[in-house]
C-alpha cells in the first residue's frame, strides 16, 4: 500500500470519530472558529486536517487556547465566570470562581502556568497563577492611570512581569506594581516572554525593529534582533529558548531569529500571518485564523522552517440510503 494511501486512510479515519467517540491520531494542537466551536488539528506538519468539534455541553462565546495546547479558557454569555477547558478525552468545562466583568484580551505565560485577562468593564487586568490545576487570581491591576487602548498583553511564567501594549506605547509592570515605560518601542506588534525567564522579545511597528528586552521590570538591557522588519505581526519563541519567530502582516513572511548568534532565516507564506499561535512541537505554530478557508502553519521543527496548509473543516454529512 502506498504512503499516499496511508494518509488518505488515516485523515478519512480521523475525520470519521466525533469528540464523544474519542480523539485518535496525533493530534498537532487546538483553534477556535466561532462558527463550529474548539476542534482538534489532527496528523502531522505537511499532513494534517481539522477534526470534527469538541462537545463541551456549554455555549462559548470567547476562548484562549493555552500555548501547551493542554486547556483553554473561555467566556459563556451568560456567565461572568471565567471557565477552564481541559481538552483532554473527553474535553470538559468548569467554572474557576473567577469573575469578569466584561471580557477583553487575554494571553497566557509561555508555560500556560499563568494568564492574564483584562476585565473590560472594571478596567483592570486579572493575573491568574496555578493553571491549569490550582489556578488563583494572584494579581489585579488597575488601569485607570494609564491612556490609551490596551492591544496586547505578554507576562512571564512566574506572574512577576508584565507588558501591556496601548495604542502608543508598552510598559512594564512588576509583581510590586513598579511601572517602566519601555521607552524604546512606539507600538507592539507582537511581544512575548522567553520560556521561565523576565526577558522578552517585543516587536516594534513604529520603527520596524525587532527587541530583546533583557530584565524588563528592572535595570532593562535592550538589543536589536531585526533592524528592518515590516507591519510585525506577532512573535514567539521555540519552547527551548533556542530561537525566535516574528511574522509579518505586510509580506507574509516569517523570521526565524537565533538567538545565540543572532543569524537569521526566512520562510514565506501565501497568506498574511496575523498570530503566531504555539502548537504541539518545539516550534510549531498556526499563522491565520480559521474563517472558513485553509489554515497556514509553521513548520520549524523541520531542517528548513516551511509554511503549509491545512484544508478548511468541511461537516460530514449522512446521506440518505436509497430505496
Amino acid at each position: 500500500m502506498s504512503s499516499r494511501i496511508l494518509i488518505l486512510l488515516f485523515f478519512s479515519l480521523g475525520s470519521a470519530y466525533p469528540a464523544e467517540i474519542g480523539i485518535t491520531g496525533s493530534i498537532l494542537g487546538y483553534l477556535f472558529d466561532p462558527a463550529t466551536g474548539v476542534q482538534p488539528i489532527l496528523g502531522i506538519p505537511g499532513a494534517a486536517t481539522i477534526g470534527q468539534p469538541l462537545i463541551l455541553q456549554t455555549a462559548i462565546s470567547r476562548v484562549s487556547l493555552s500555548l501547551w495546547q493542554s486547556y483553554a479558557l473561555a467566556i459563556a454569555p451568560e456567565d461572568s465566570n471565567l471557565l477552564l477547558i481541559r481538552l483532554a478525552d473527553p474535553a470538559s468545562v468548569a467554572p474557576l470562581a473567577i469573575p469578569i466583568a466584561g471580557s477583553g484580551l487575554i494571553a497566557f505565560s509561555p508555560s500556560g502556568s499563568t494568564a492574564a485577562i483584562h476585565d473590560r468593564d472594571r478596567n483592570r487586568i486579572l493575573v491568574v497563577s496555578g493553571l491549569p490545576e490550582g489556578a488563583t487570581l494572584a494579581n489585579e491591576i488597575d488601569l485607570s492611570s494609564f491612556s490609551g487602548t490596551i492591544e496586547s498583553i505578554a507576562l512571564n511564567d512566574s506572574a512577576a512581569s508584565v507588558l501591556l501594549g496601548f495604542s502608543d506605547s508598552v510598559v512594564a509592570i512588576g509583581a510590586d506594581g513598579h511601572i517602566a515605560p519601555v521607552e524604546l518601542v512606539g507600538h507592539a506588534g507582537g511581544m512575548t516572554f522567553l520560556y521561565n525567564s523576565s526577558d522578552a522579545i517585543v516587536a516594534d511597528t513604529s520603527s520596524s525593529k525587532v527587541y530583546l528586552l533583557r530584565n524588563v521590570t528592572g535595570a532593562t538591557d535592550a538589543s536589536v534582533l531585526l533592524g528592518d522588519f515590516p507591519e510585525a505581526a506577532a512573535v514567539a519563541v521555540s519552547k527551548d529558548n533556542k530561537r525566535a519567530f516574528v511574522a509579518s502582516s505586510l509580506t507574509g513572511s516569517i523570521s526565524e531569529i537565533e538567538l545565540s548568534s543572532g543569524s537569521v532565516t526566512s520562510a514565506s507564506c501565501p497568506c498574511r500571518p496575523s498570530t503566531l499561535a504555539p502548537l504541539n512541537g518545539n516550534a510549531v505554530f498556526r499563522l491565520t485564523e480559521p474563517n472558513g478557508s485553509a489554515v497556514w502553519l509553521l513548520d520549524g521543527d523541520s531542517q528548513q522552517s516551511r509554511t503549509f496548509f491545512v484544508p478548511p473543516f468541511r461537516p460530514q454529512t449522512t446521506e440518505e440510503p436509497v430505496q
